[in-house]
């Protein structure tokens, strides 16, 4: 059940990028993701005190509740600011491609988090996944500072997200033991109070209407609140191996997603960089020398 938990969450995540975007043109960046995340928290507070009929009081050891909660809120803080702040539909999806670069990340985080071996296929592999994000972002352009210049904060912050995600996930494995309960409901409210403080900087105006009343609650469920805590069951108590691999498929997932949703077509250059950043995950994760092993946790 918790790697079928974690299988789950990537068919959650793929939705994203297409909810935070489309909610942030329509209500604005920080109304709209502080707002999903704030609900999605208390929610998921909510459901975890109604299952065990109780008021929760989590309990986690320092190290966990500093090291990994501070990750998760710089990741999702970063992230959610990364598409609300791109121009168009389309750098928001080539952002969420940056985001997505966590996959590779994430394998080579695990050598000196989680004392894992890795073959020469890494470097490659990497070089690979970075690549197909300089593709995407760059197309058969090259660089021009008047076209990029103003998506480098944005896609500086969806870089950040990956990091710190990337670092979240080995972390979150190595001290599994030390948090009684899923730490995702309290991050949640973190990361959203975060980000709610971005509206002084920003000074954007909210537009909140009841047409995106079903779209908001979508993203507090799926997206935010159910993929979050799939993903941590996974990560802890799953097949490690079988859902990172499987995790690998997310920049292509949310692409055709997104696309679908905002109706907007990914330029050539785009689809084969995701395909590259797929193709580096992979090959970064079966650099690691462990991954000849077999998993029986499934």
């Amino acid at each position: 059940m918790p790697t079928l938990l974690g299988l789950l969450a990537i068919l959650f995540f793929s939705s994203g990028i297409a909810c935070s975007r489309s909610l942030s043109v329509q209500v604005g960046i920080v109304a709209a993701n502080a707002t999903a995340m704030l609900f999605a928290g208390v929610l998921g507070y909510a459901l975890e005190a109604l299952r065990s009929r109780r008021i929760m009081l989590f309990k986690f050891s320092p190290r966990y509740l500093v090291v990994c909660g501070s990750l998760f809120v710089i990741s999702q803080v970063a992230f959610y600011l990364a598409i609300g702040l791109c121009v168009t539909h389309e750098q928001a999806i080539v952002a969420g491609l940056i985001n997505y670069l966590w996959c590779g990340l994430a394998v080579v985080a695990s050598i000196p988090i989680l004392s894992k071996k890795s073959r020469w296929p890494l470097i490659p592999g990497c070089i690979t996944a970075f690549g197909g994000v300089v593709l995407a972002t760059f197309g058969t352009n090259g660089w021009s500072g008047r076209q990029y210049g103003g998506v480098l904060i944005p896609y500086a912050l969806a870089a950040t997200g990956a990091i710190a995600w990337s670092l979240y996930c080995n972390f979150c494995r190595k001290w599994q033991d030390e948090a009684d309960k899923s730490a995702v409901p309290l991050s949640l409210i973190c990361a959203g109070l975060v980000l709610a403080g971005f509206q002084s900087v920003l000074k954007e105006q909210w537009r909140w209407n009841a047409s995106v009343i079903p779209e908001l609650a979508f993203m507090i469920v799926v997206p935010i609140l159910l993929a979050y805590i799939c993903w941590d069951v996974g990560m802890k108590k799953g097949n490690h191996s079988l859902i990172l691999i499987c995790s690998y498929f997310i920049p292509i997932l949310s692409m055709v997603v997104s696309s679908i949703y905002l109706h907007v077509l990914p330029t050539m250059s785009v689809w084969i960089g995701a395909m590259l950043v797929l193709t580096g995950a992979v090959i970064c994760k079966y650099s690691l020398i462990d991954e000849m092993k077999v998993d029986n946790s499934l």
